[in-house]
């Protein structure tokens, strides 16, 4: 018989997390049922204005456009996480309660990672446009394009490692010091803000991505930048043009994102806790984002690792503290 048991105290556990940007790409869309279909609002081309109709005789209007909700199905998927602690460990935690929520903790913290890495490769895995040889003219000509579609704020989304890269660029410090956003007497630009980044390249937001995520985790897509149109969380696909949503099956109005259980294995001598949910990522119109490349393929900007390597540890916290704002955000049903 199965000692498992609900844990909707550990659901509620407050987490301490990355710097996550995922949700404000693909936000979270709340289903009630696991699989099934729902509507999106497709990126249709602005339509022309008719003039000079003869309204005496009723001229008929010619000018039009038809708009046609697409309906897409979806069946979110199982992701789960296990964290294992043996009978011998749990006094060093304090007693059974405390290394519960080490482990509740630990397990919540895994699954949105593993979210964080789906819309990272989403964004980033990808064939990219390589704007290496000039980046910061490449980065300008990009969001004019995405701007001119004016469907909401233009995002550069990239890992924390080419934040720093972009930074200690010599055009963006000229763009900087021009800008009258202040550097240090020696050029050294650590203490520049994603905020400050974005008003250079003309965009609304830079958002910092956690490097386990937006440059390990990819792999050989690591020079890699994405460019998003950020969704309104708040809207429905259908009611406007979106990138992307990730739809996720909700347990019940307590457990939002995981549904968390607890047991006891008396033969293995440990106790256990899992963290599991039904998501799927749905891309619904990918002309509202693109891919670029930053740096060229196994380079990406050696001349200034020397100053990249002491100030990724330095900057961390302050480069994307406008990220860690709405960190919490995303995860508000897992860390309330």
């Amino acid at each position: 018989m199965s000692n498992k048991k609900r844990r909707p105290d550990l659901e509620a556990l407050p987490v301490k997390f990355p710097n996550y940007i995922g949700h404000m790409i693909a936000p979270w869309y709340v289903r009630t049922q696991r699989a099934g279909t729902f509507s999106y609002q497709p990126l249709l081309s602005d339509i022309s204005v008719q003039s000079g109709r003869d309204t005496a005789a009723i001229g008929s209007i010619t000018t039009q456009a038809t708009l046609t909700a697409v309906d897409m199905s979806f069946a979110c998927v199982e992701k789960r996480t296990r964290v294992r602690i043996g009978y011998d460990q749990v006094d060093s935690y304090g007693g059974k309660a405390k290394a519960d929520i080490a482990m509740g903790r630990k397990a919540k913290r895994g699954w949105m990672n593993s979210f964080e890495q789906d819309i990272a490769d989403m964004l980033l895995k990808t064939s990219a446009t390589d704007i290496s040889t000039d980046v910061v003219a490449g980065i300008d000509t990009y969001v004019a394009l995405l701007q001119d579609l004016a469907q909401g704020p233009v995002a550069l989304c990239l890992s924390h490692h080419n934040f720093v890269l972009l930074k200690n660029n010599a055009t963006v410090k000229d763009r900087l010091k021009n800008s009258g956003i202040a550097i240090n007497a020696n050029g050294d630009p650590r203490r520049i803000t994603a905020d400050q980044l974005a008003i250079i390249f003309n965009c609304d937001k830079v958002l910092v991505g956690p490097d386990a995520e937006w440059y390990t985790g990819v792999g050989a897509y690591k020079n890699n930048a994405g460019l998003v149109i950020l969704p309104d969380e708040n809207e429905e696909p259908v009611d406007e043009p979106q990138f992307a949503r990730t739809l996720y099956y909700e347990w019940d109005t307590d457990a939002d994102f995981f549904y968390m259980e607890s047991f006891d294995d008396d033969k293995e001598d440990a106790s256990y806790v899992d963290a599991k949910g039904h998501r799927v990522v749905k891309k619904l119109n990918a002309d509202m984002a693109m891919t670029l490349q930053l740096f060229a393929a196994g380079g990406d900007d050696d001349s200034s690792s020397s100053s990249d390597s002491s100030e990724s540890s330095d900057s961390s916290s302050s480069d994307s503290s406008e990220s860690s704002d709405s960190s919490s955000s995303a995860t508000s049903g897992s860390s309330n």
